[in-house]
């Protein structure tokens, strides 16, 4: 009982930082719970009914799901480029297309990530998407 509700209550403070233009998510590591800005987070990785944050070189779990923080992380750039994972365009580098529909995202640190066919058209749309945001600046 005391989980489900620790639970809850980091949902929802998941999703009142995502509101916010300083968004941050709550990621555990050891047993501490760590405030993480949202712009420095590189990407996010399905793990069963958590998630995997990823970074500063670091990793940290999450109880919640791609799809939700899909949905709730897009006004932060980020794309859903597999279906597991979600990646930050902010802290890519540069995108080299693989043909048939798949791209490998280069992020700052040198990792190298690479999409699905089926994400192709939202991957796309959300390029452009950060190219306008960034020429509005």
């Amino acid at each position: 009982a005391i989980a489900q509700e620790v639970a809850r209550q980091v949902r929802t403070a998941l999703t009142e930082f995502a509101a916010s233009p300083h968004a941050r998510l709550v990621g555990e590591k050891g047993q501490r719970f760590y405030f993480l800005d949202v712009e420095t987070i590189d990407y996010i990785v399905a793990d069963g009914n958590y998630v995997i944050i990823h970074c500063a070189g670091e990793r940290y779990i999450s109880r919640n799901t791609v799809k939700h923080l899909s949905t709730t992380l897009r006004l932060h750039s980020f794309v859903r480029i597999e279906g597991s994972l979600l990646l930050n365009l902010q802290r890519v580098a540069f995108v080299e297309r693989l043909g048939q529909g798949e791209f490998c995202f280069v992020l700052r640190n040198g990792e190298r990530l690479r999409s699905g066919r089926t994400h192709r058209k939202v991957i796309l749309q959300e390029l452009r998407r950060c190219t306008l945001r960034d020429e509005e600046s």
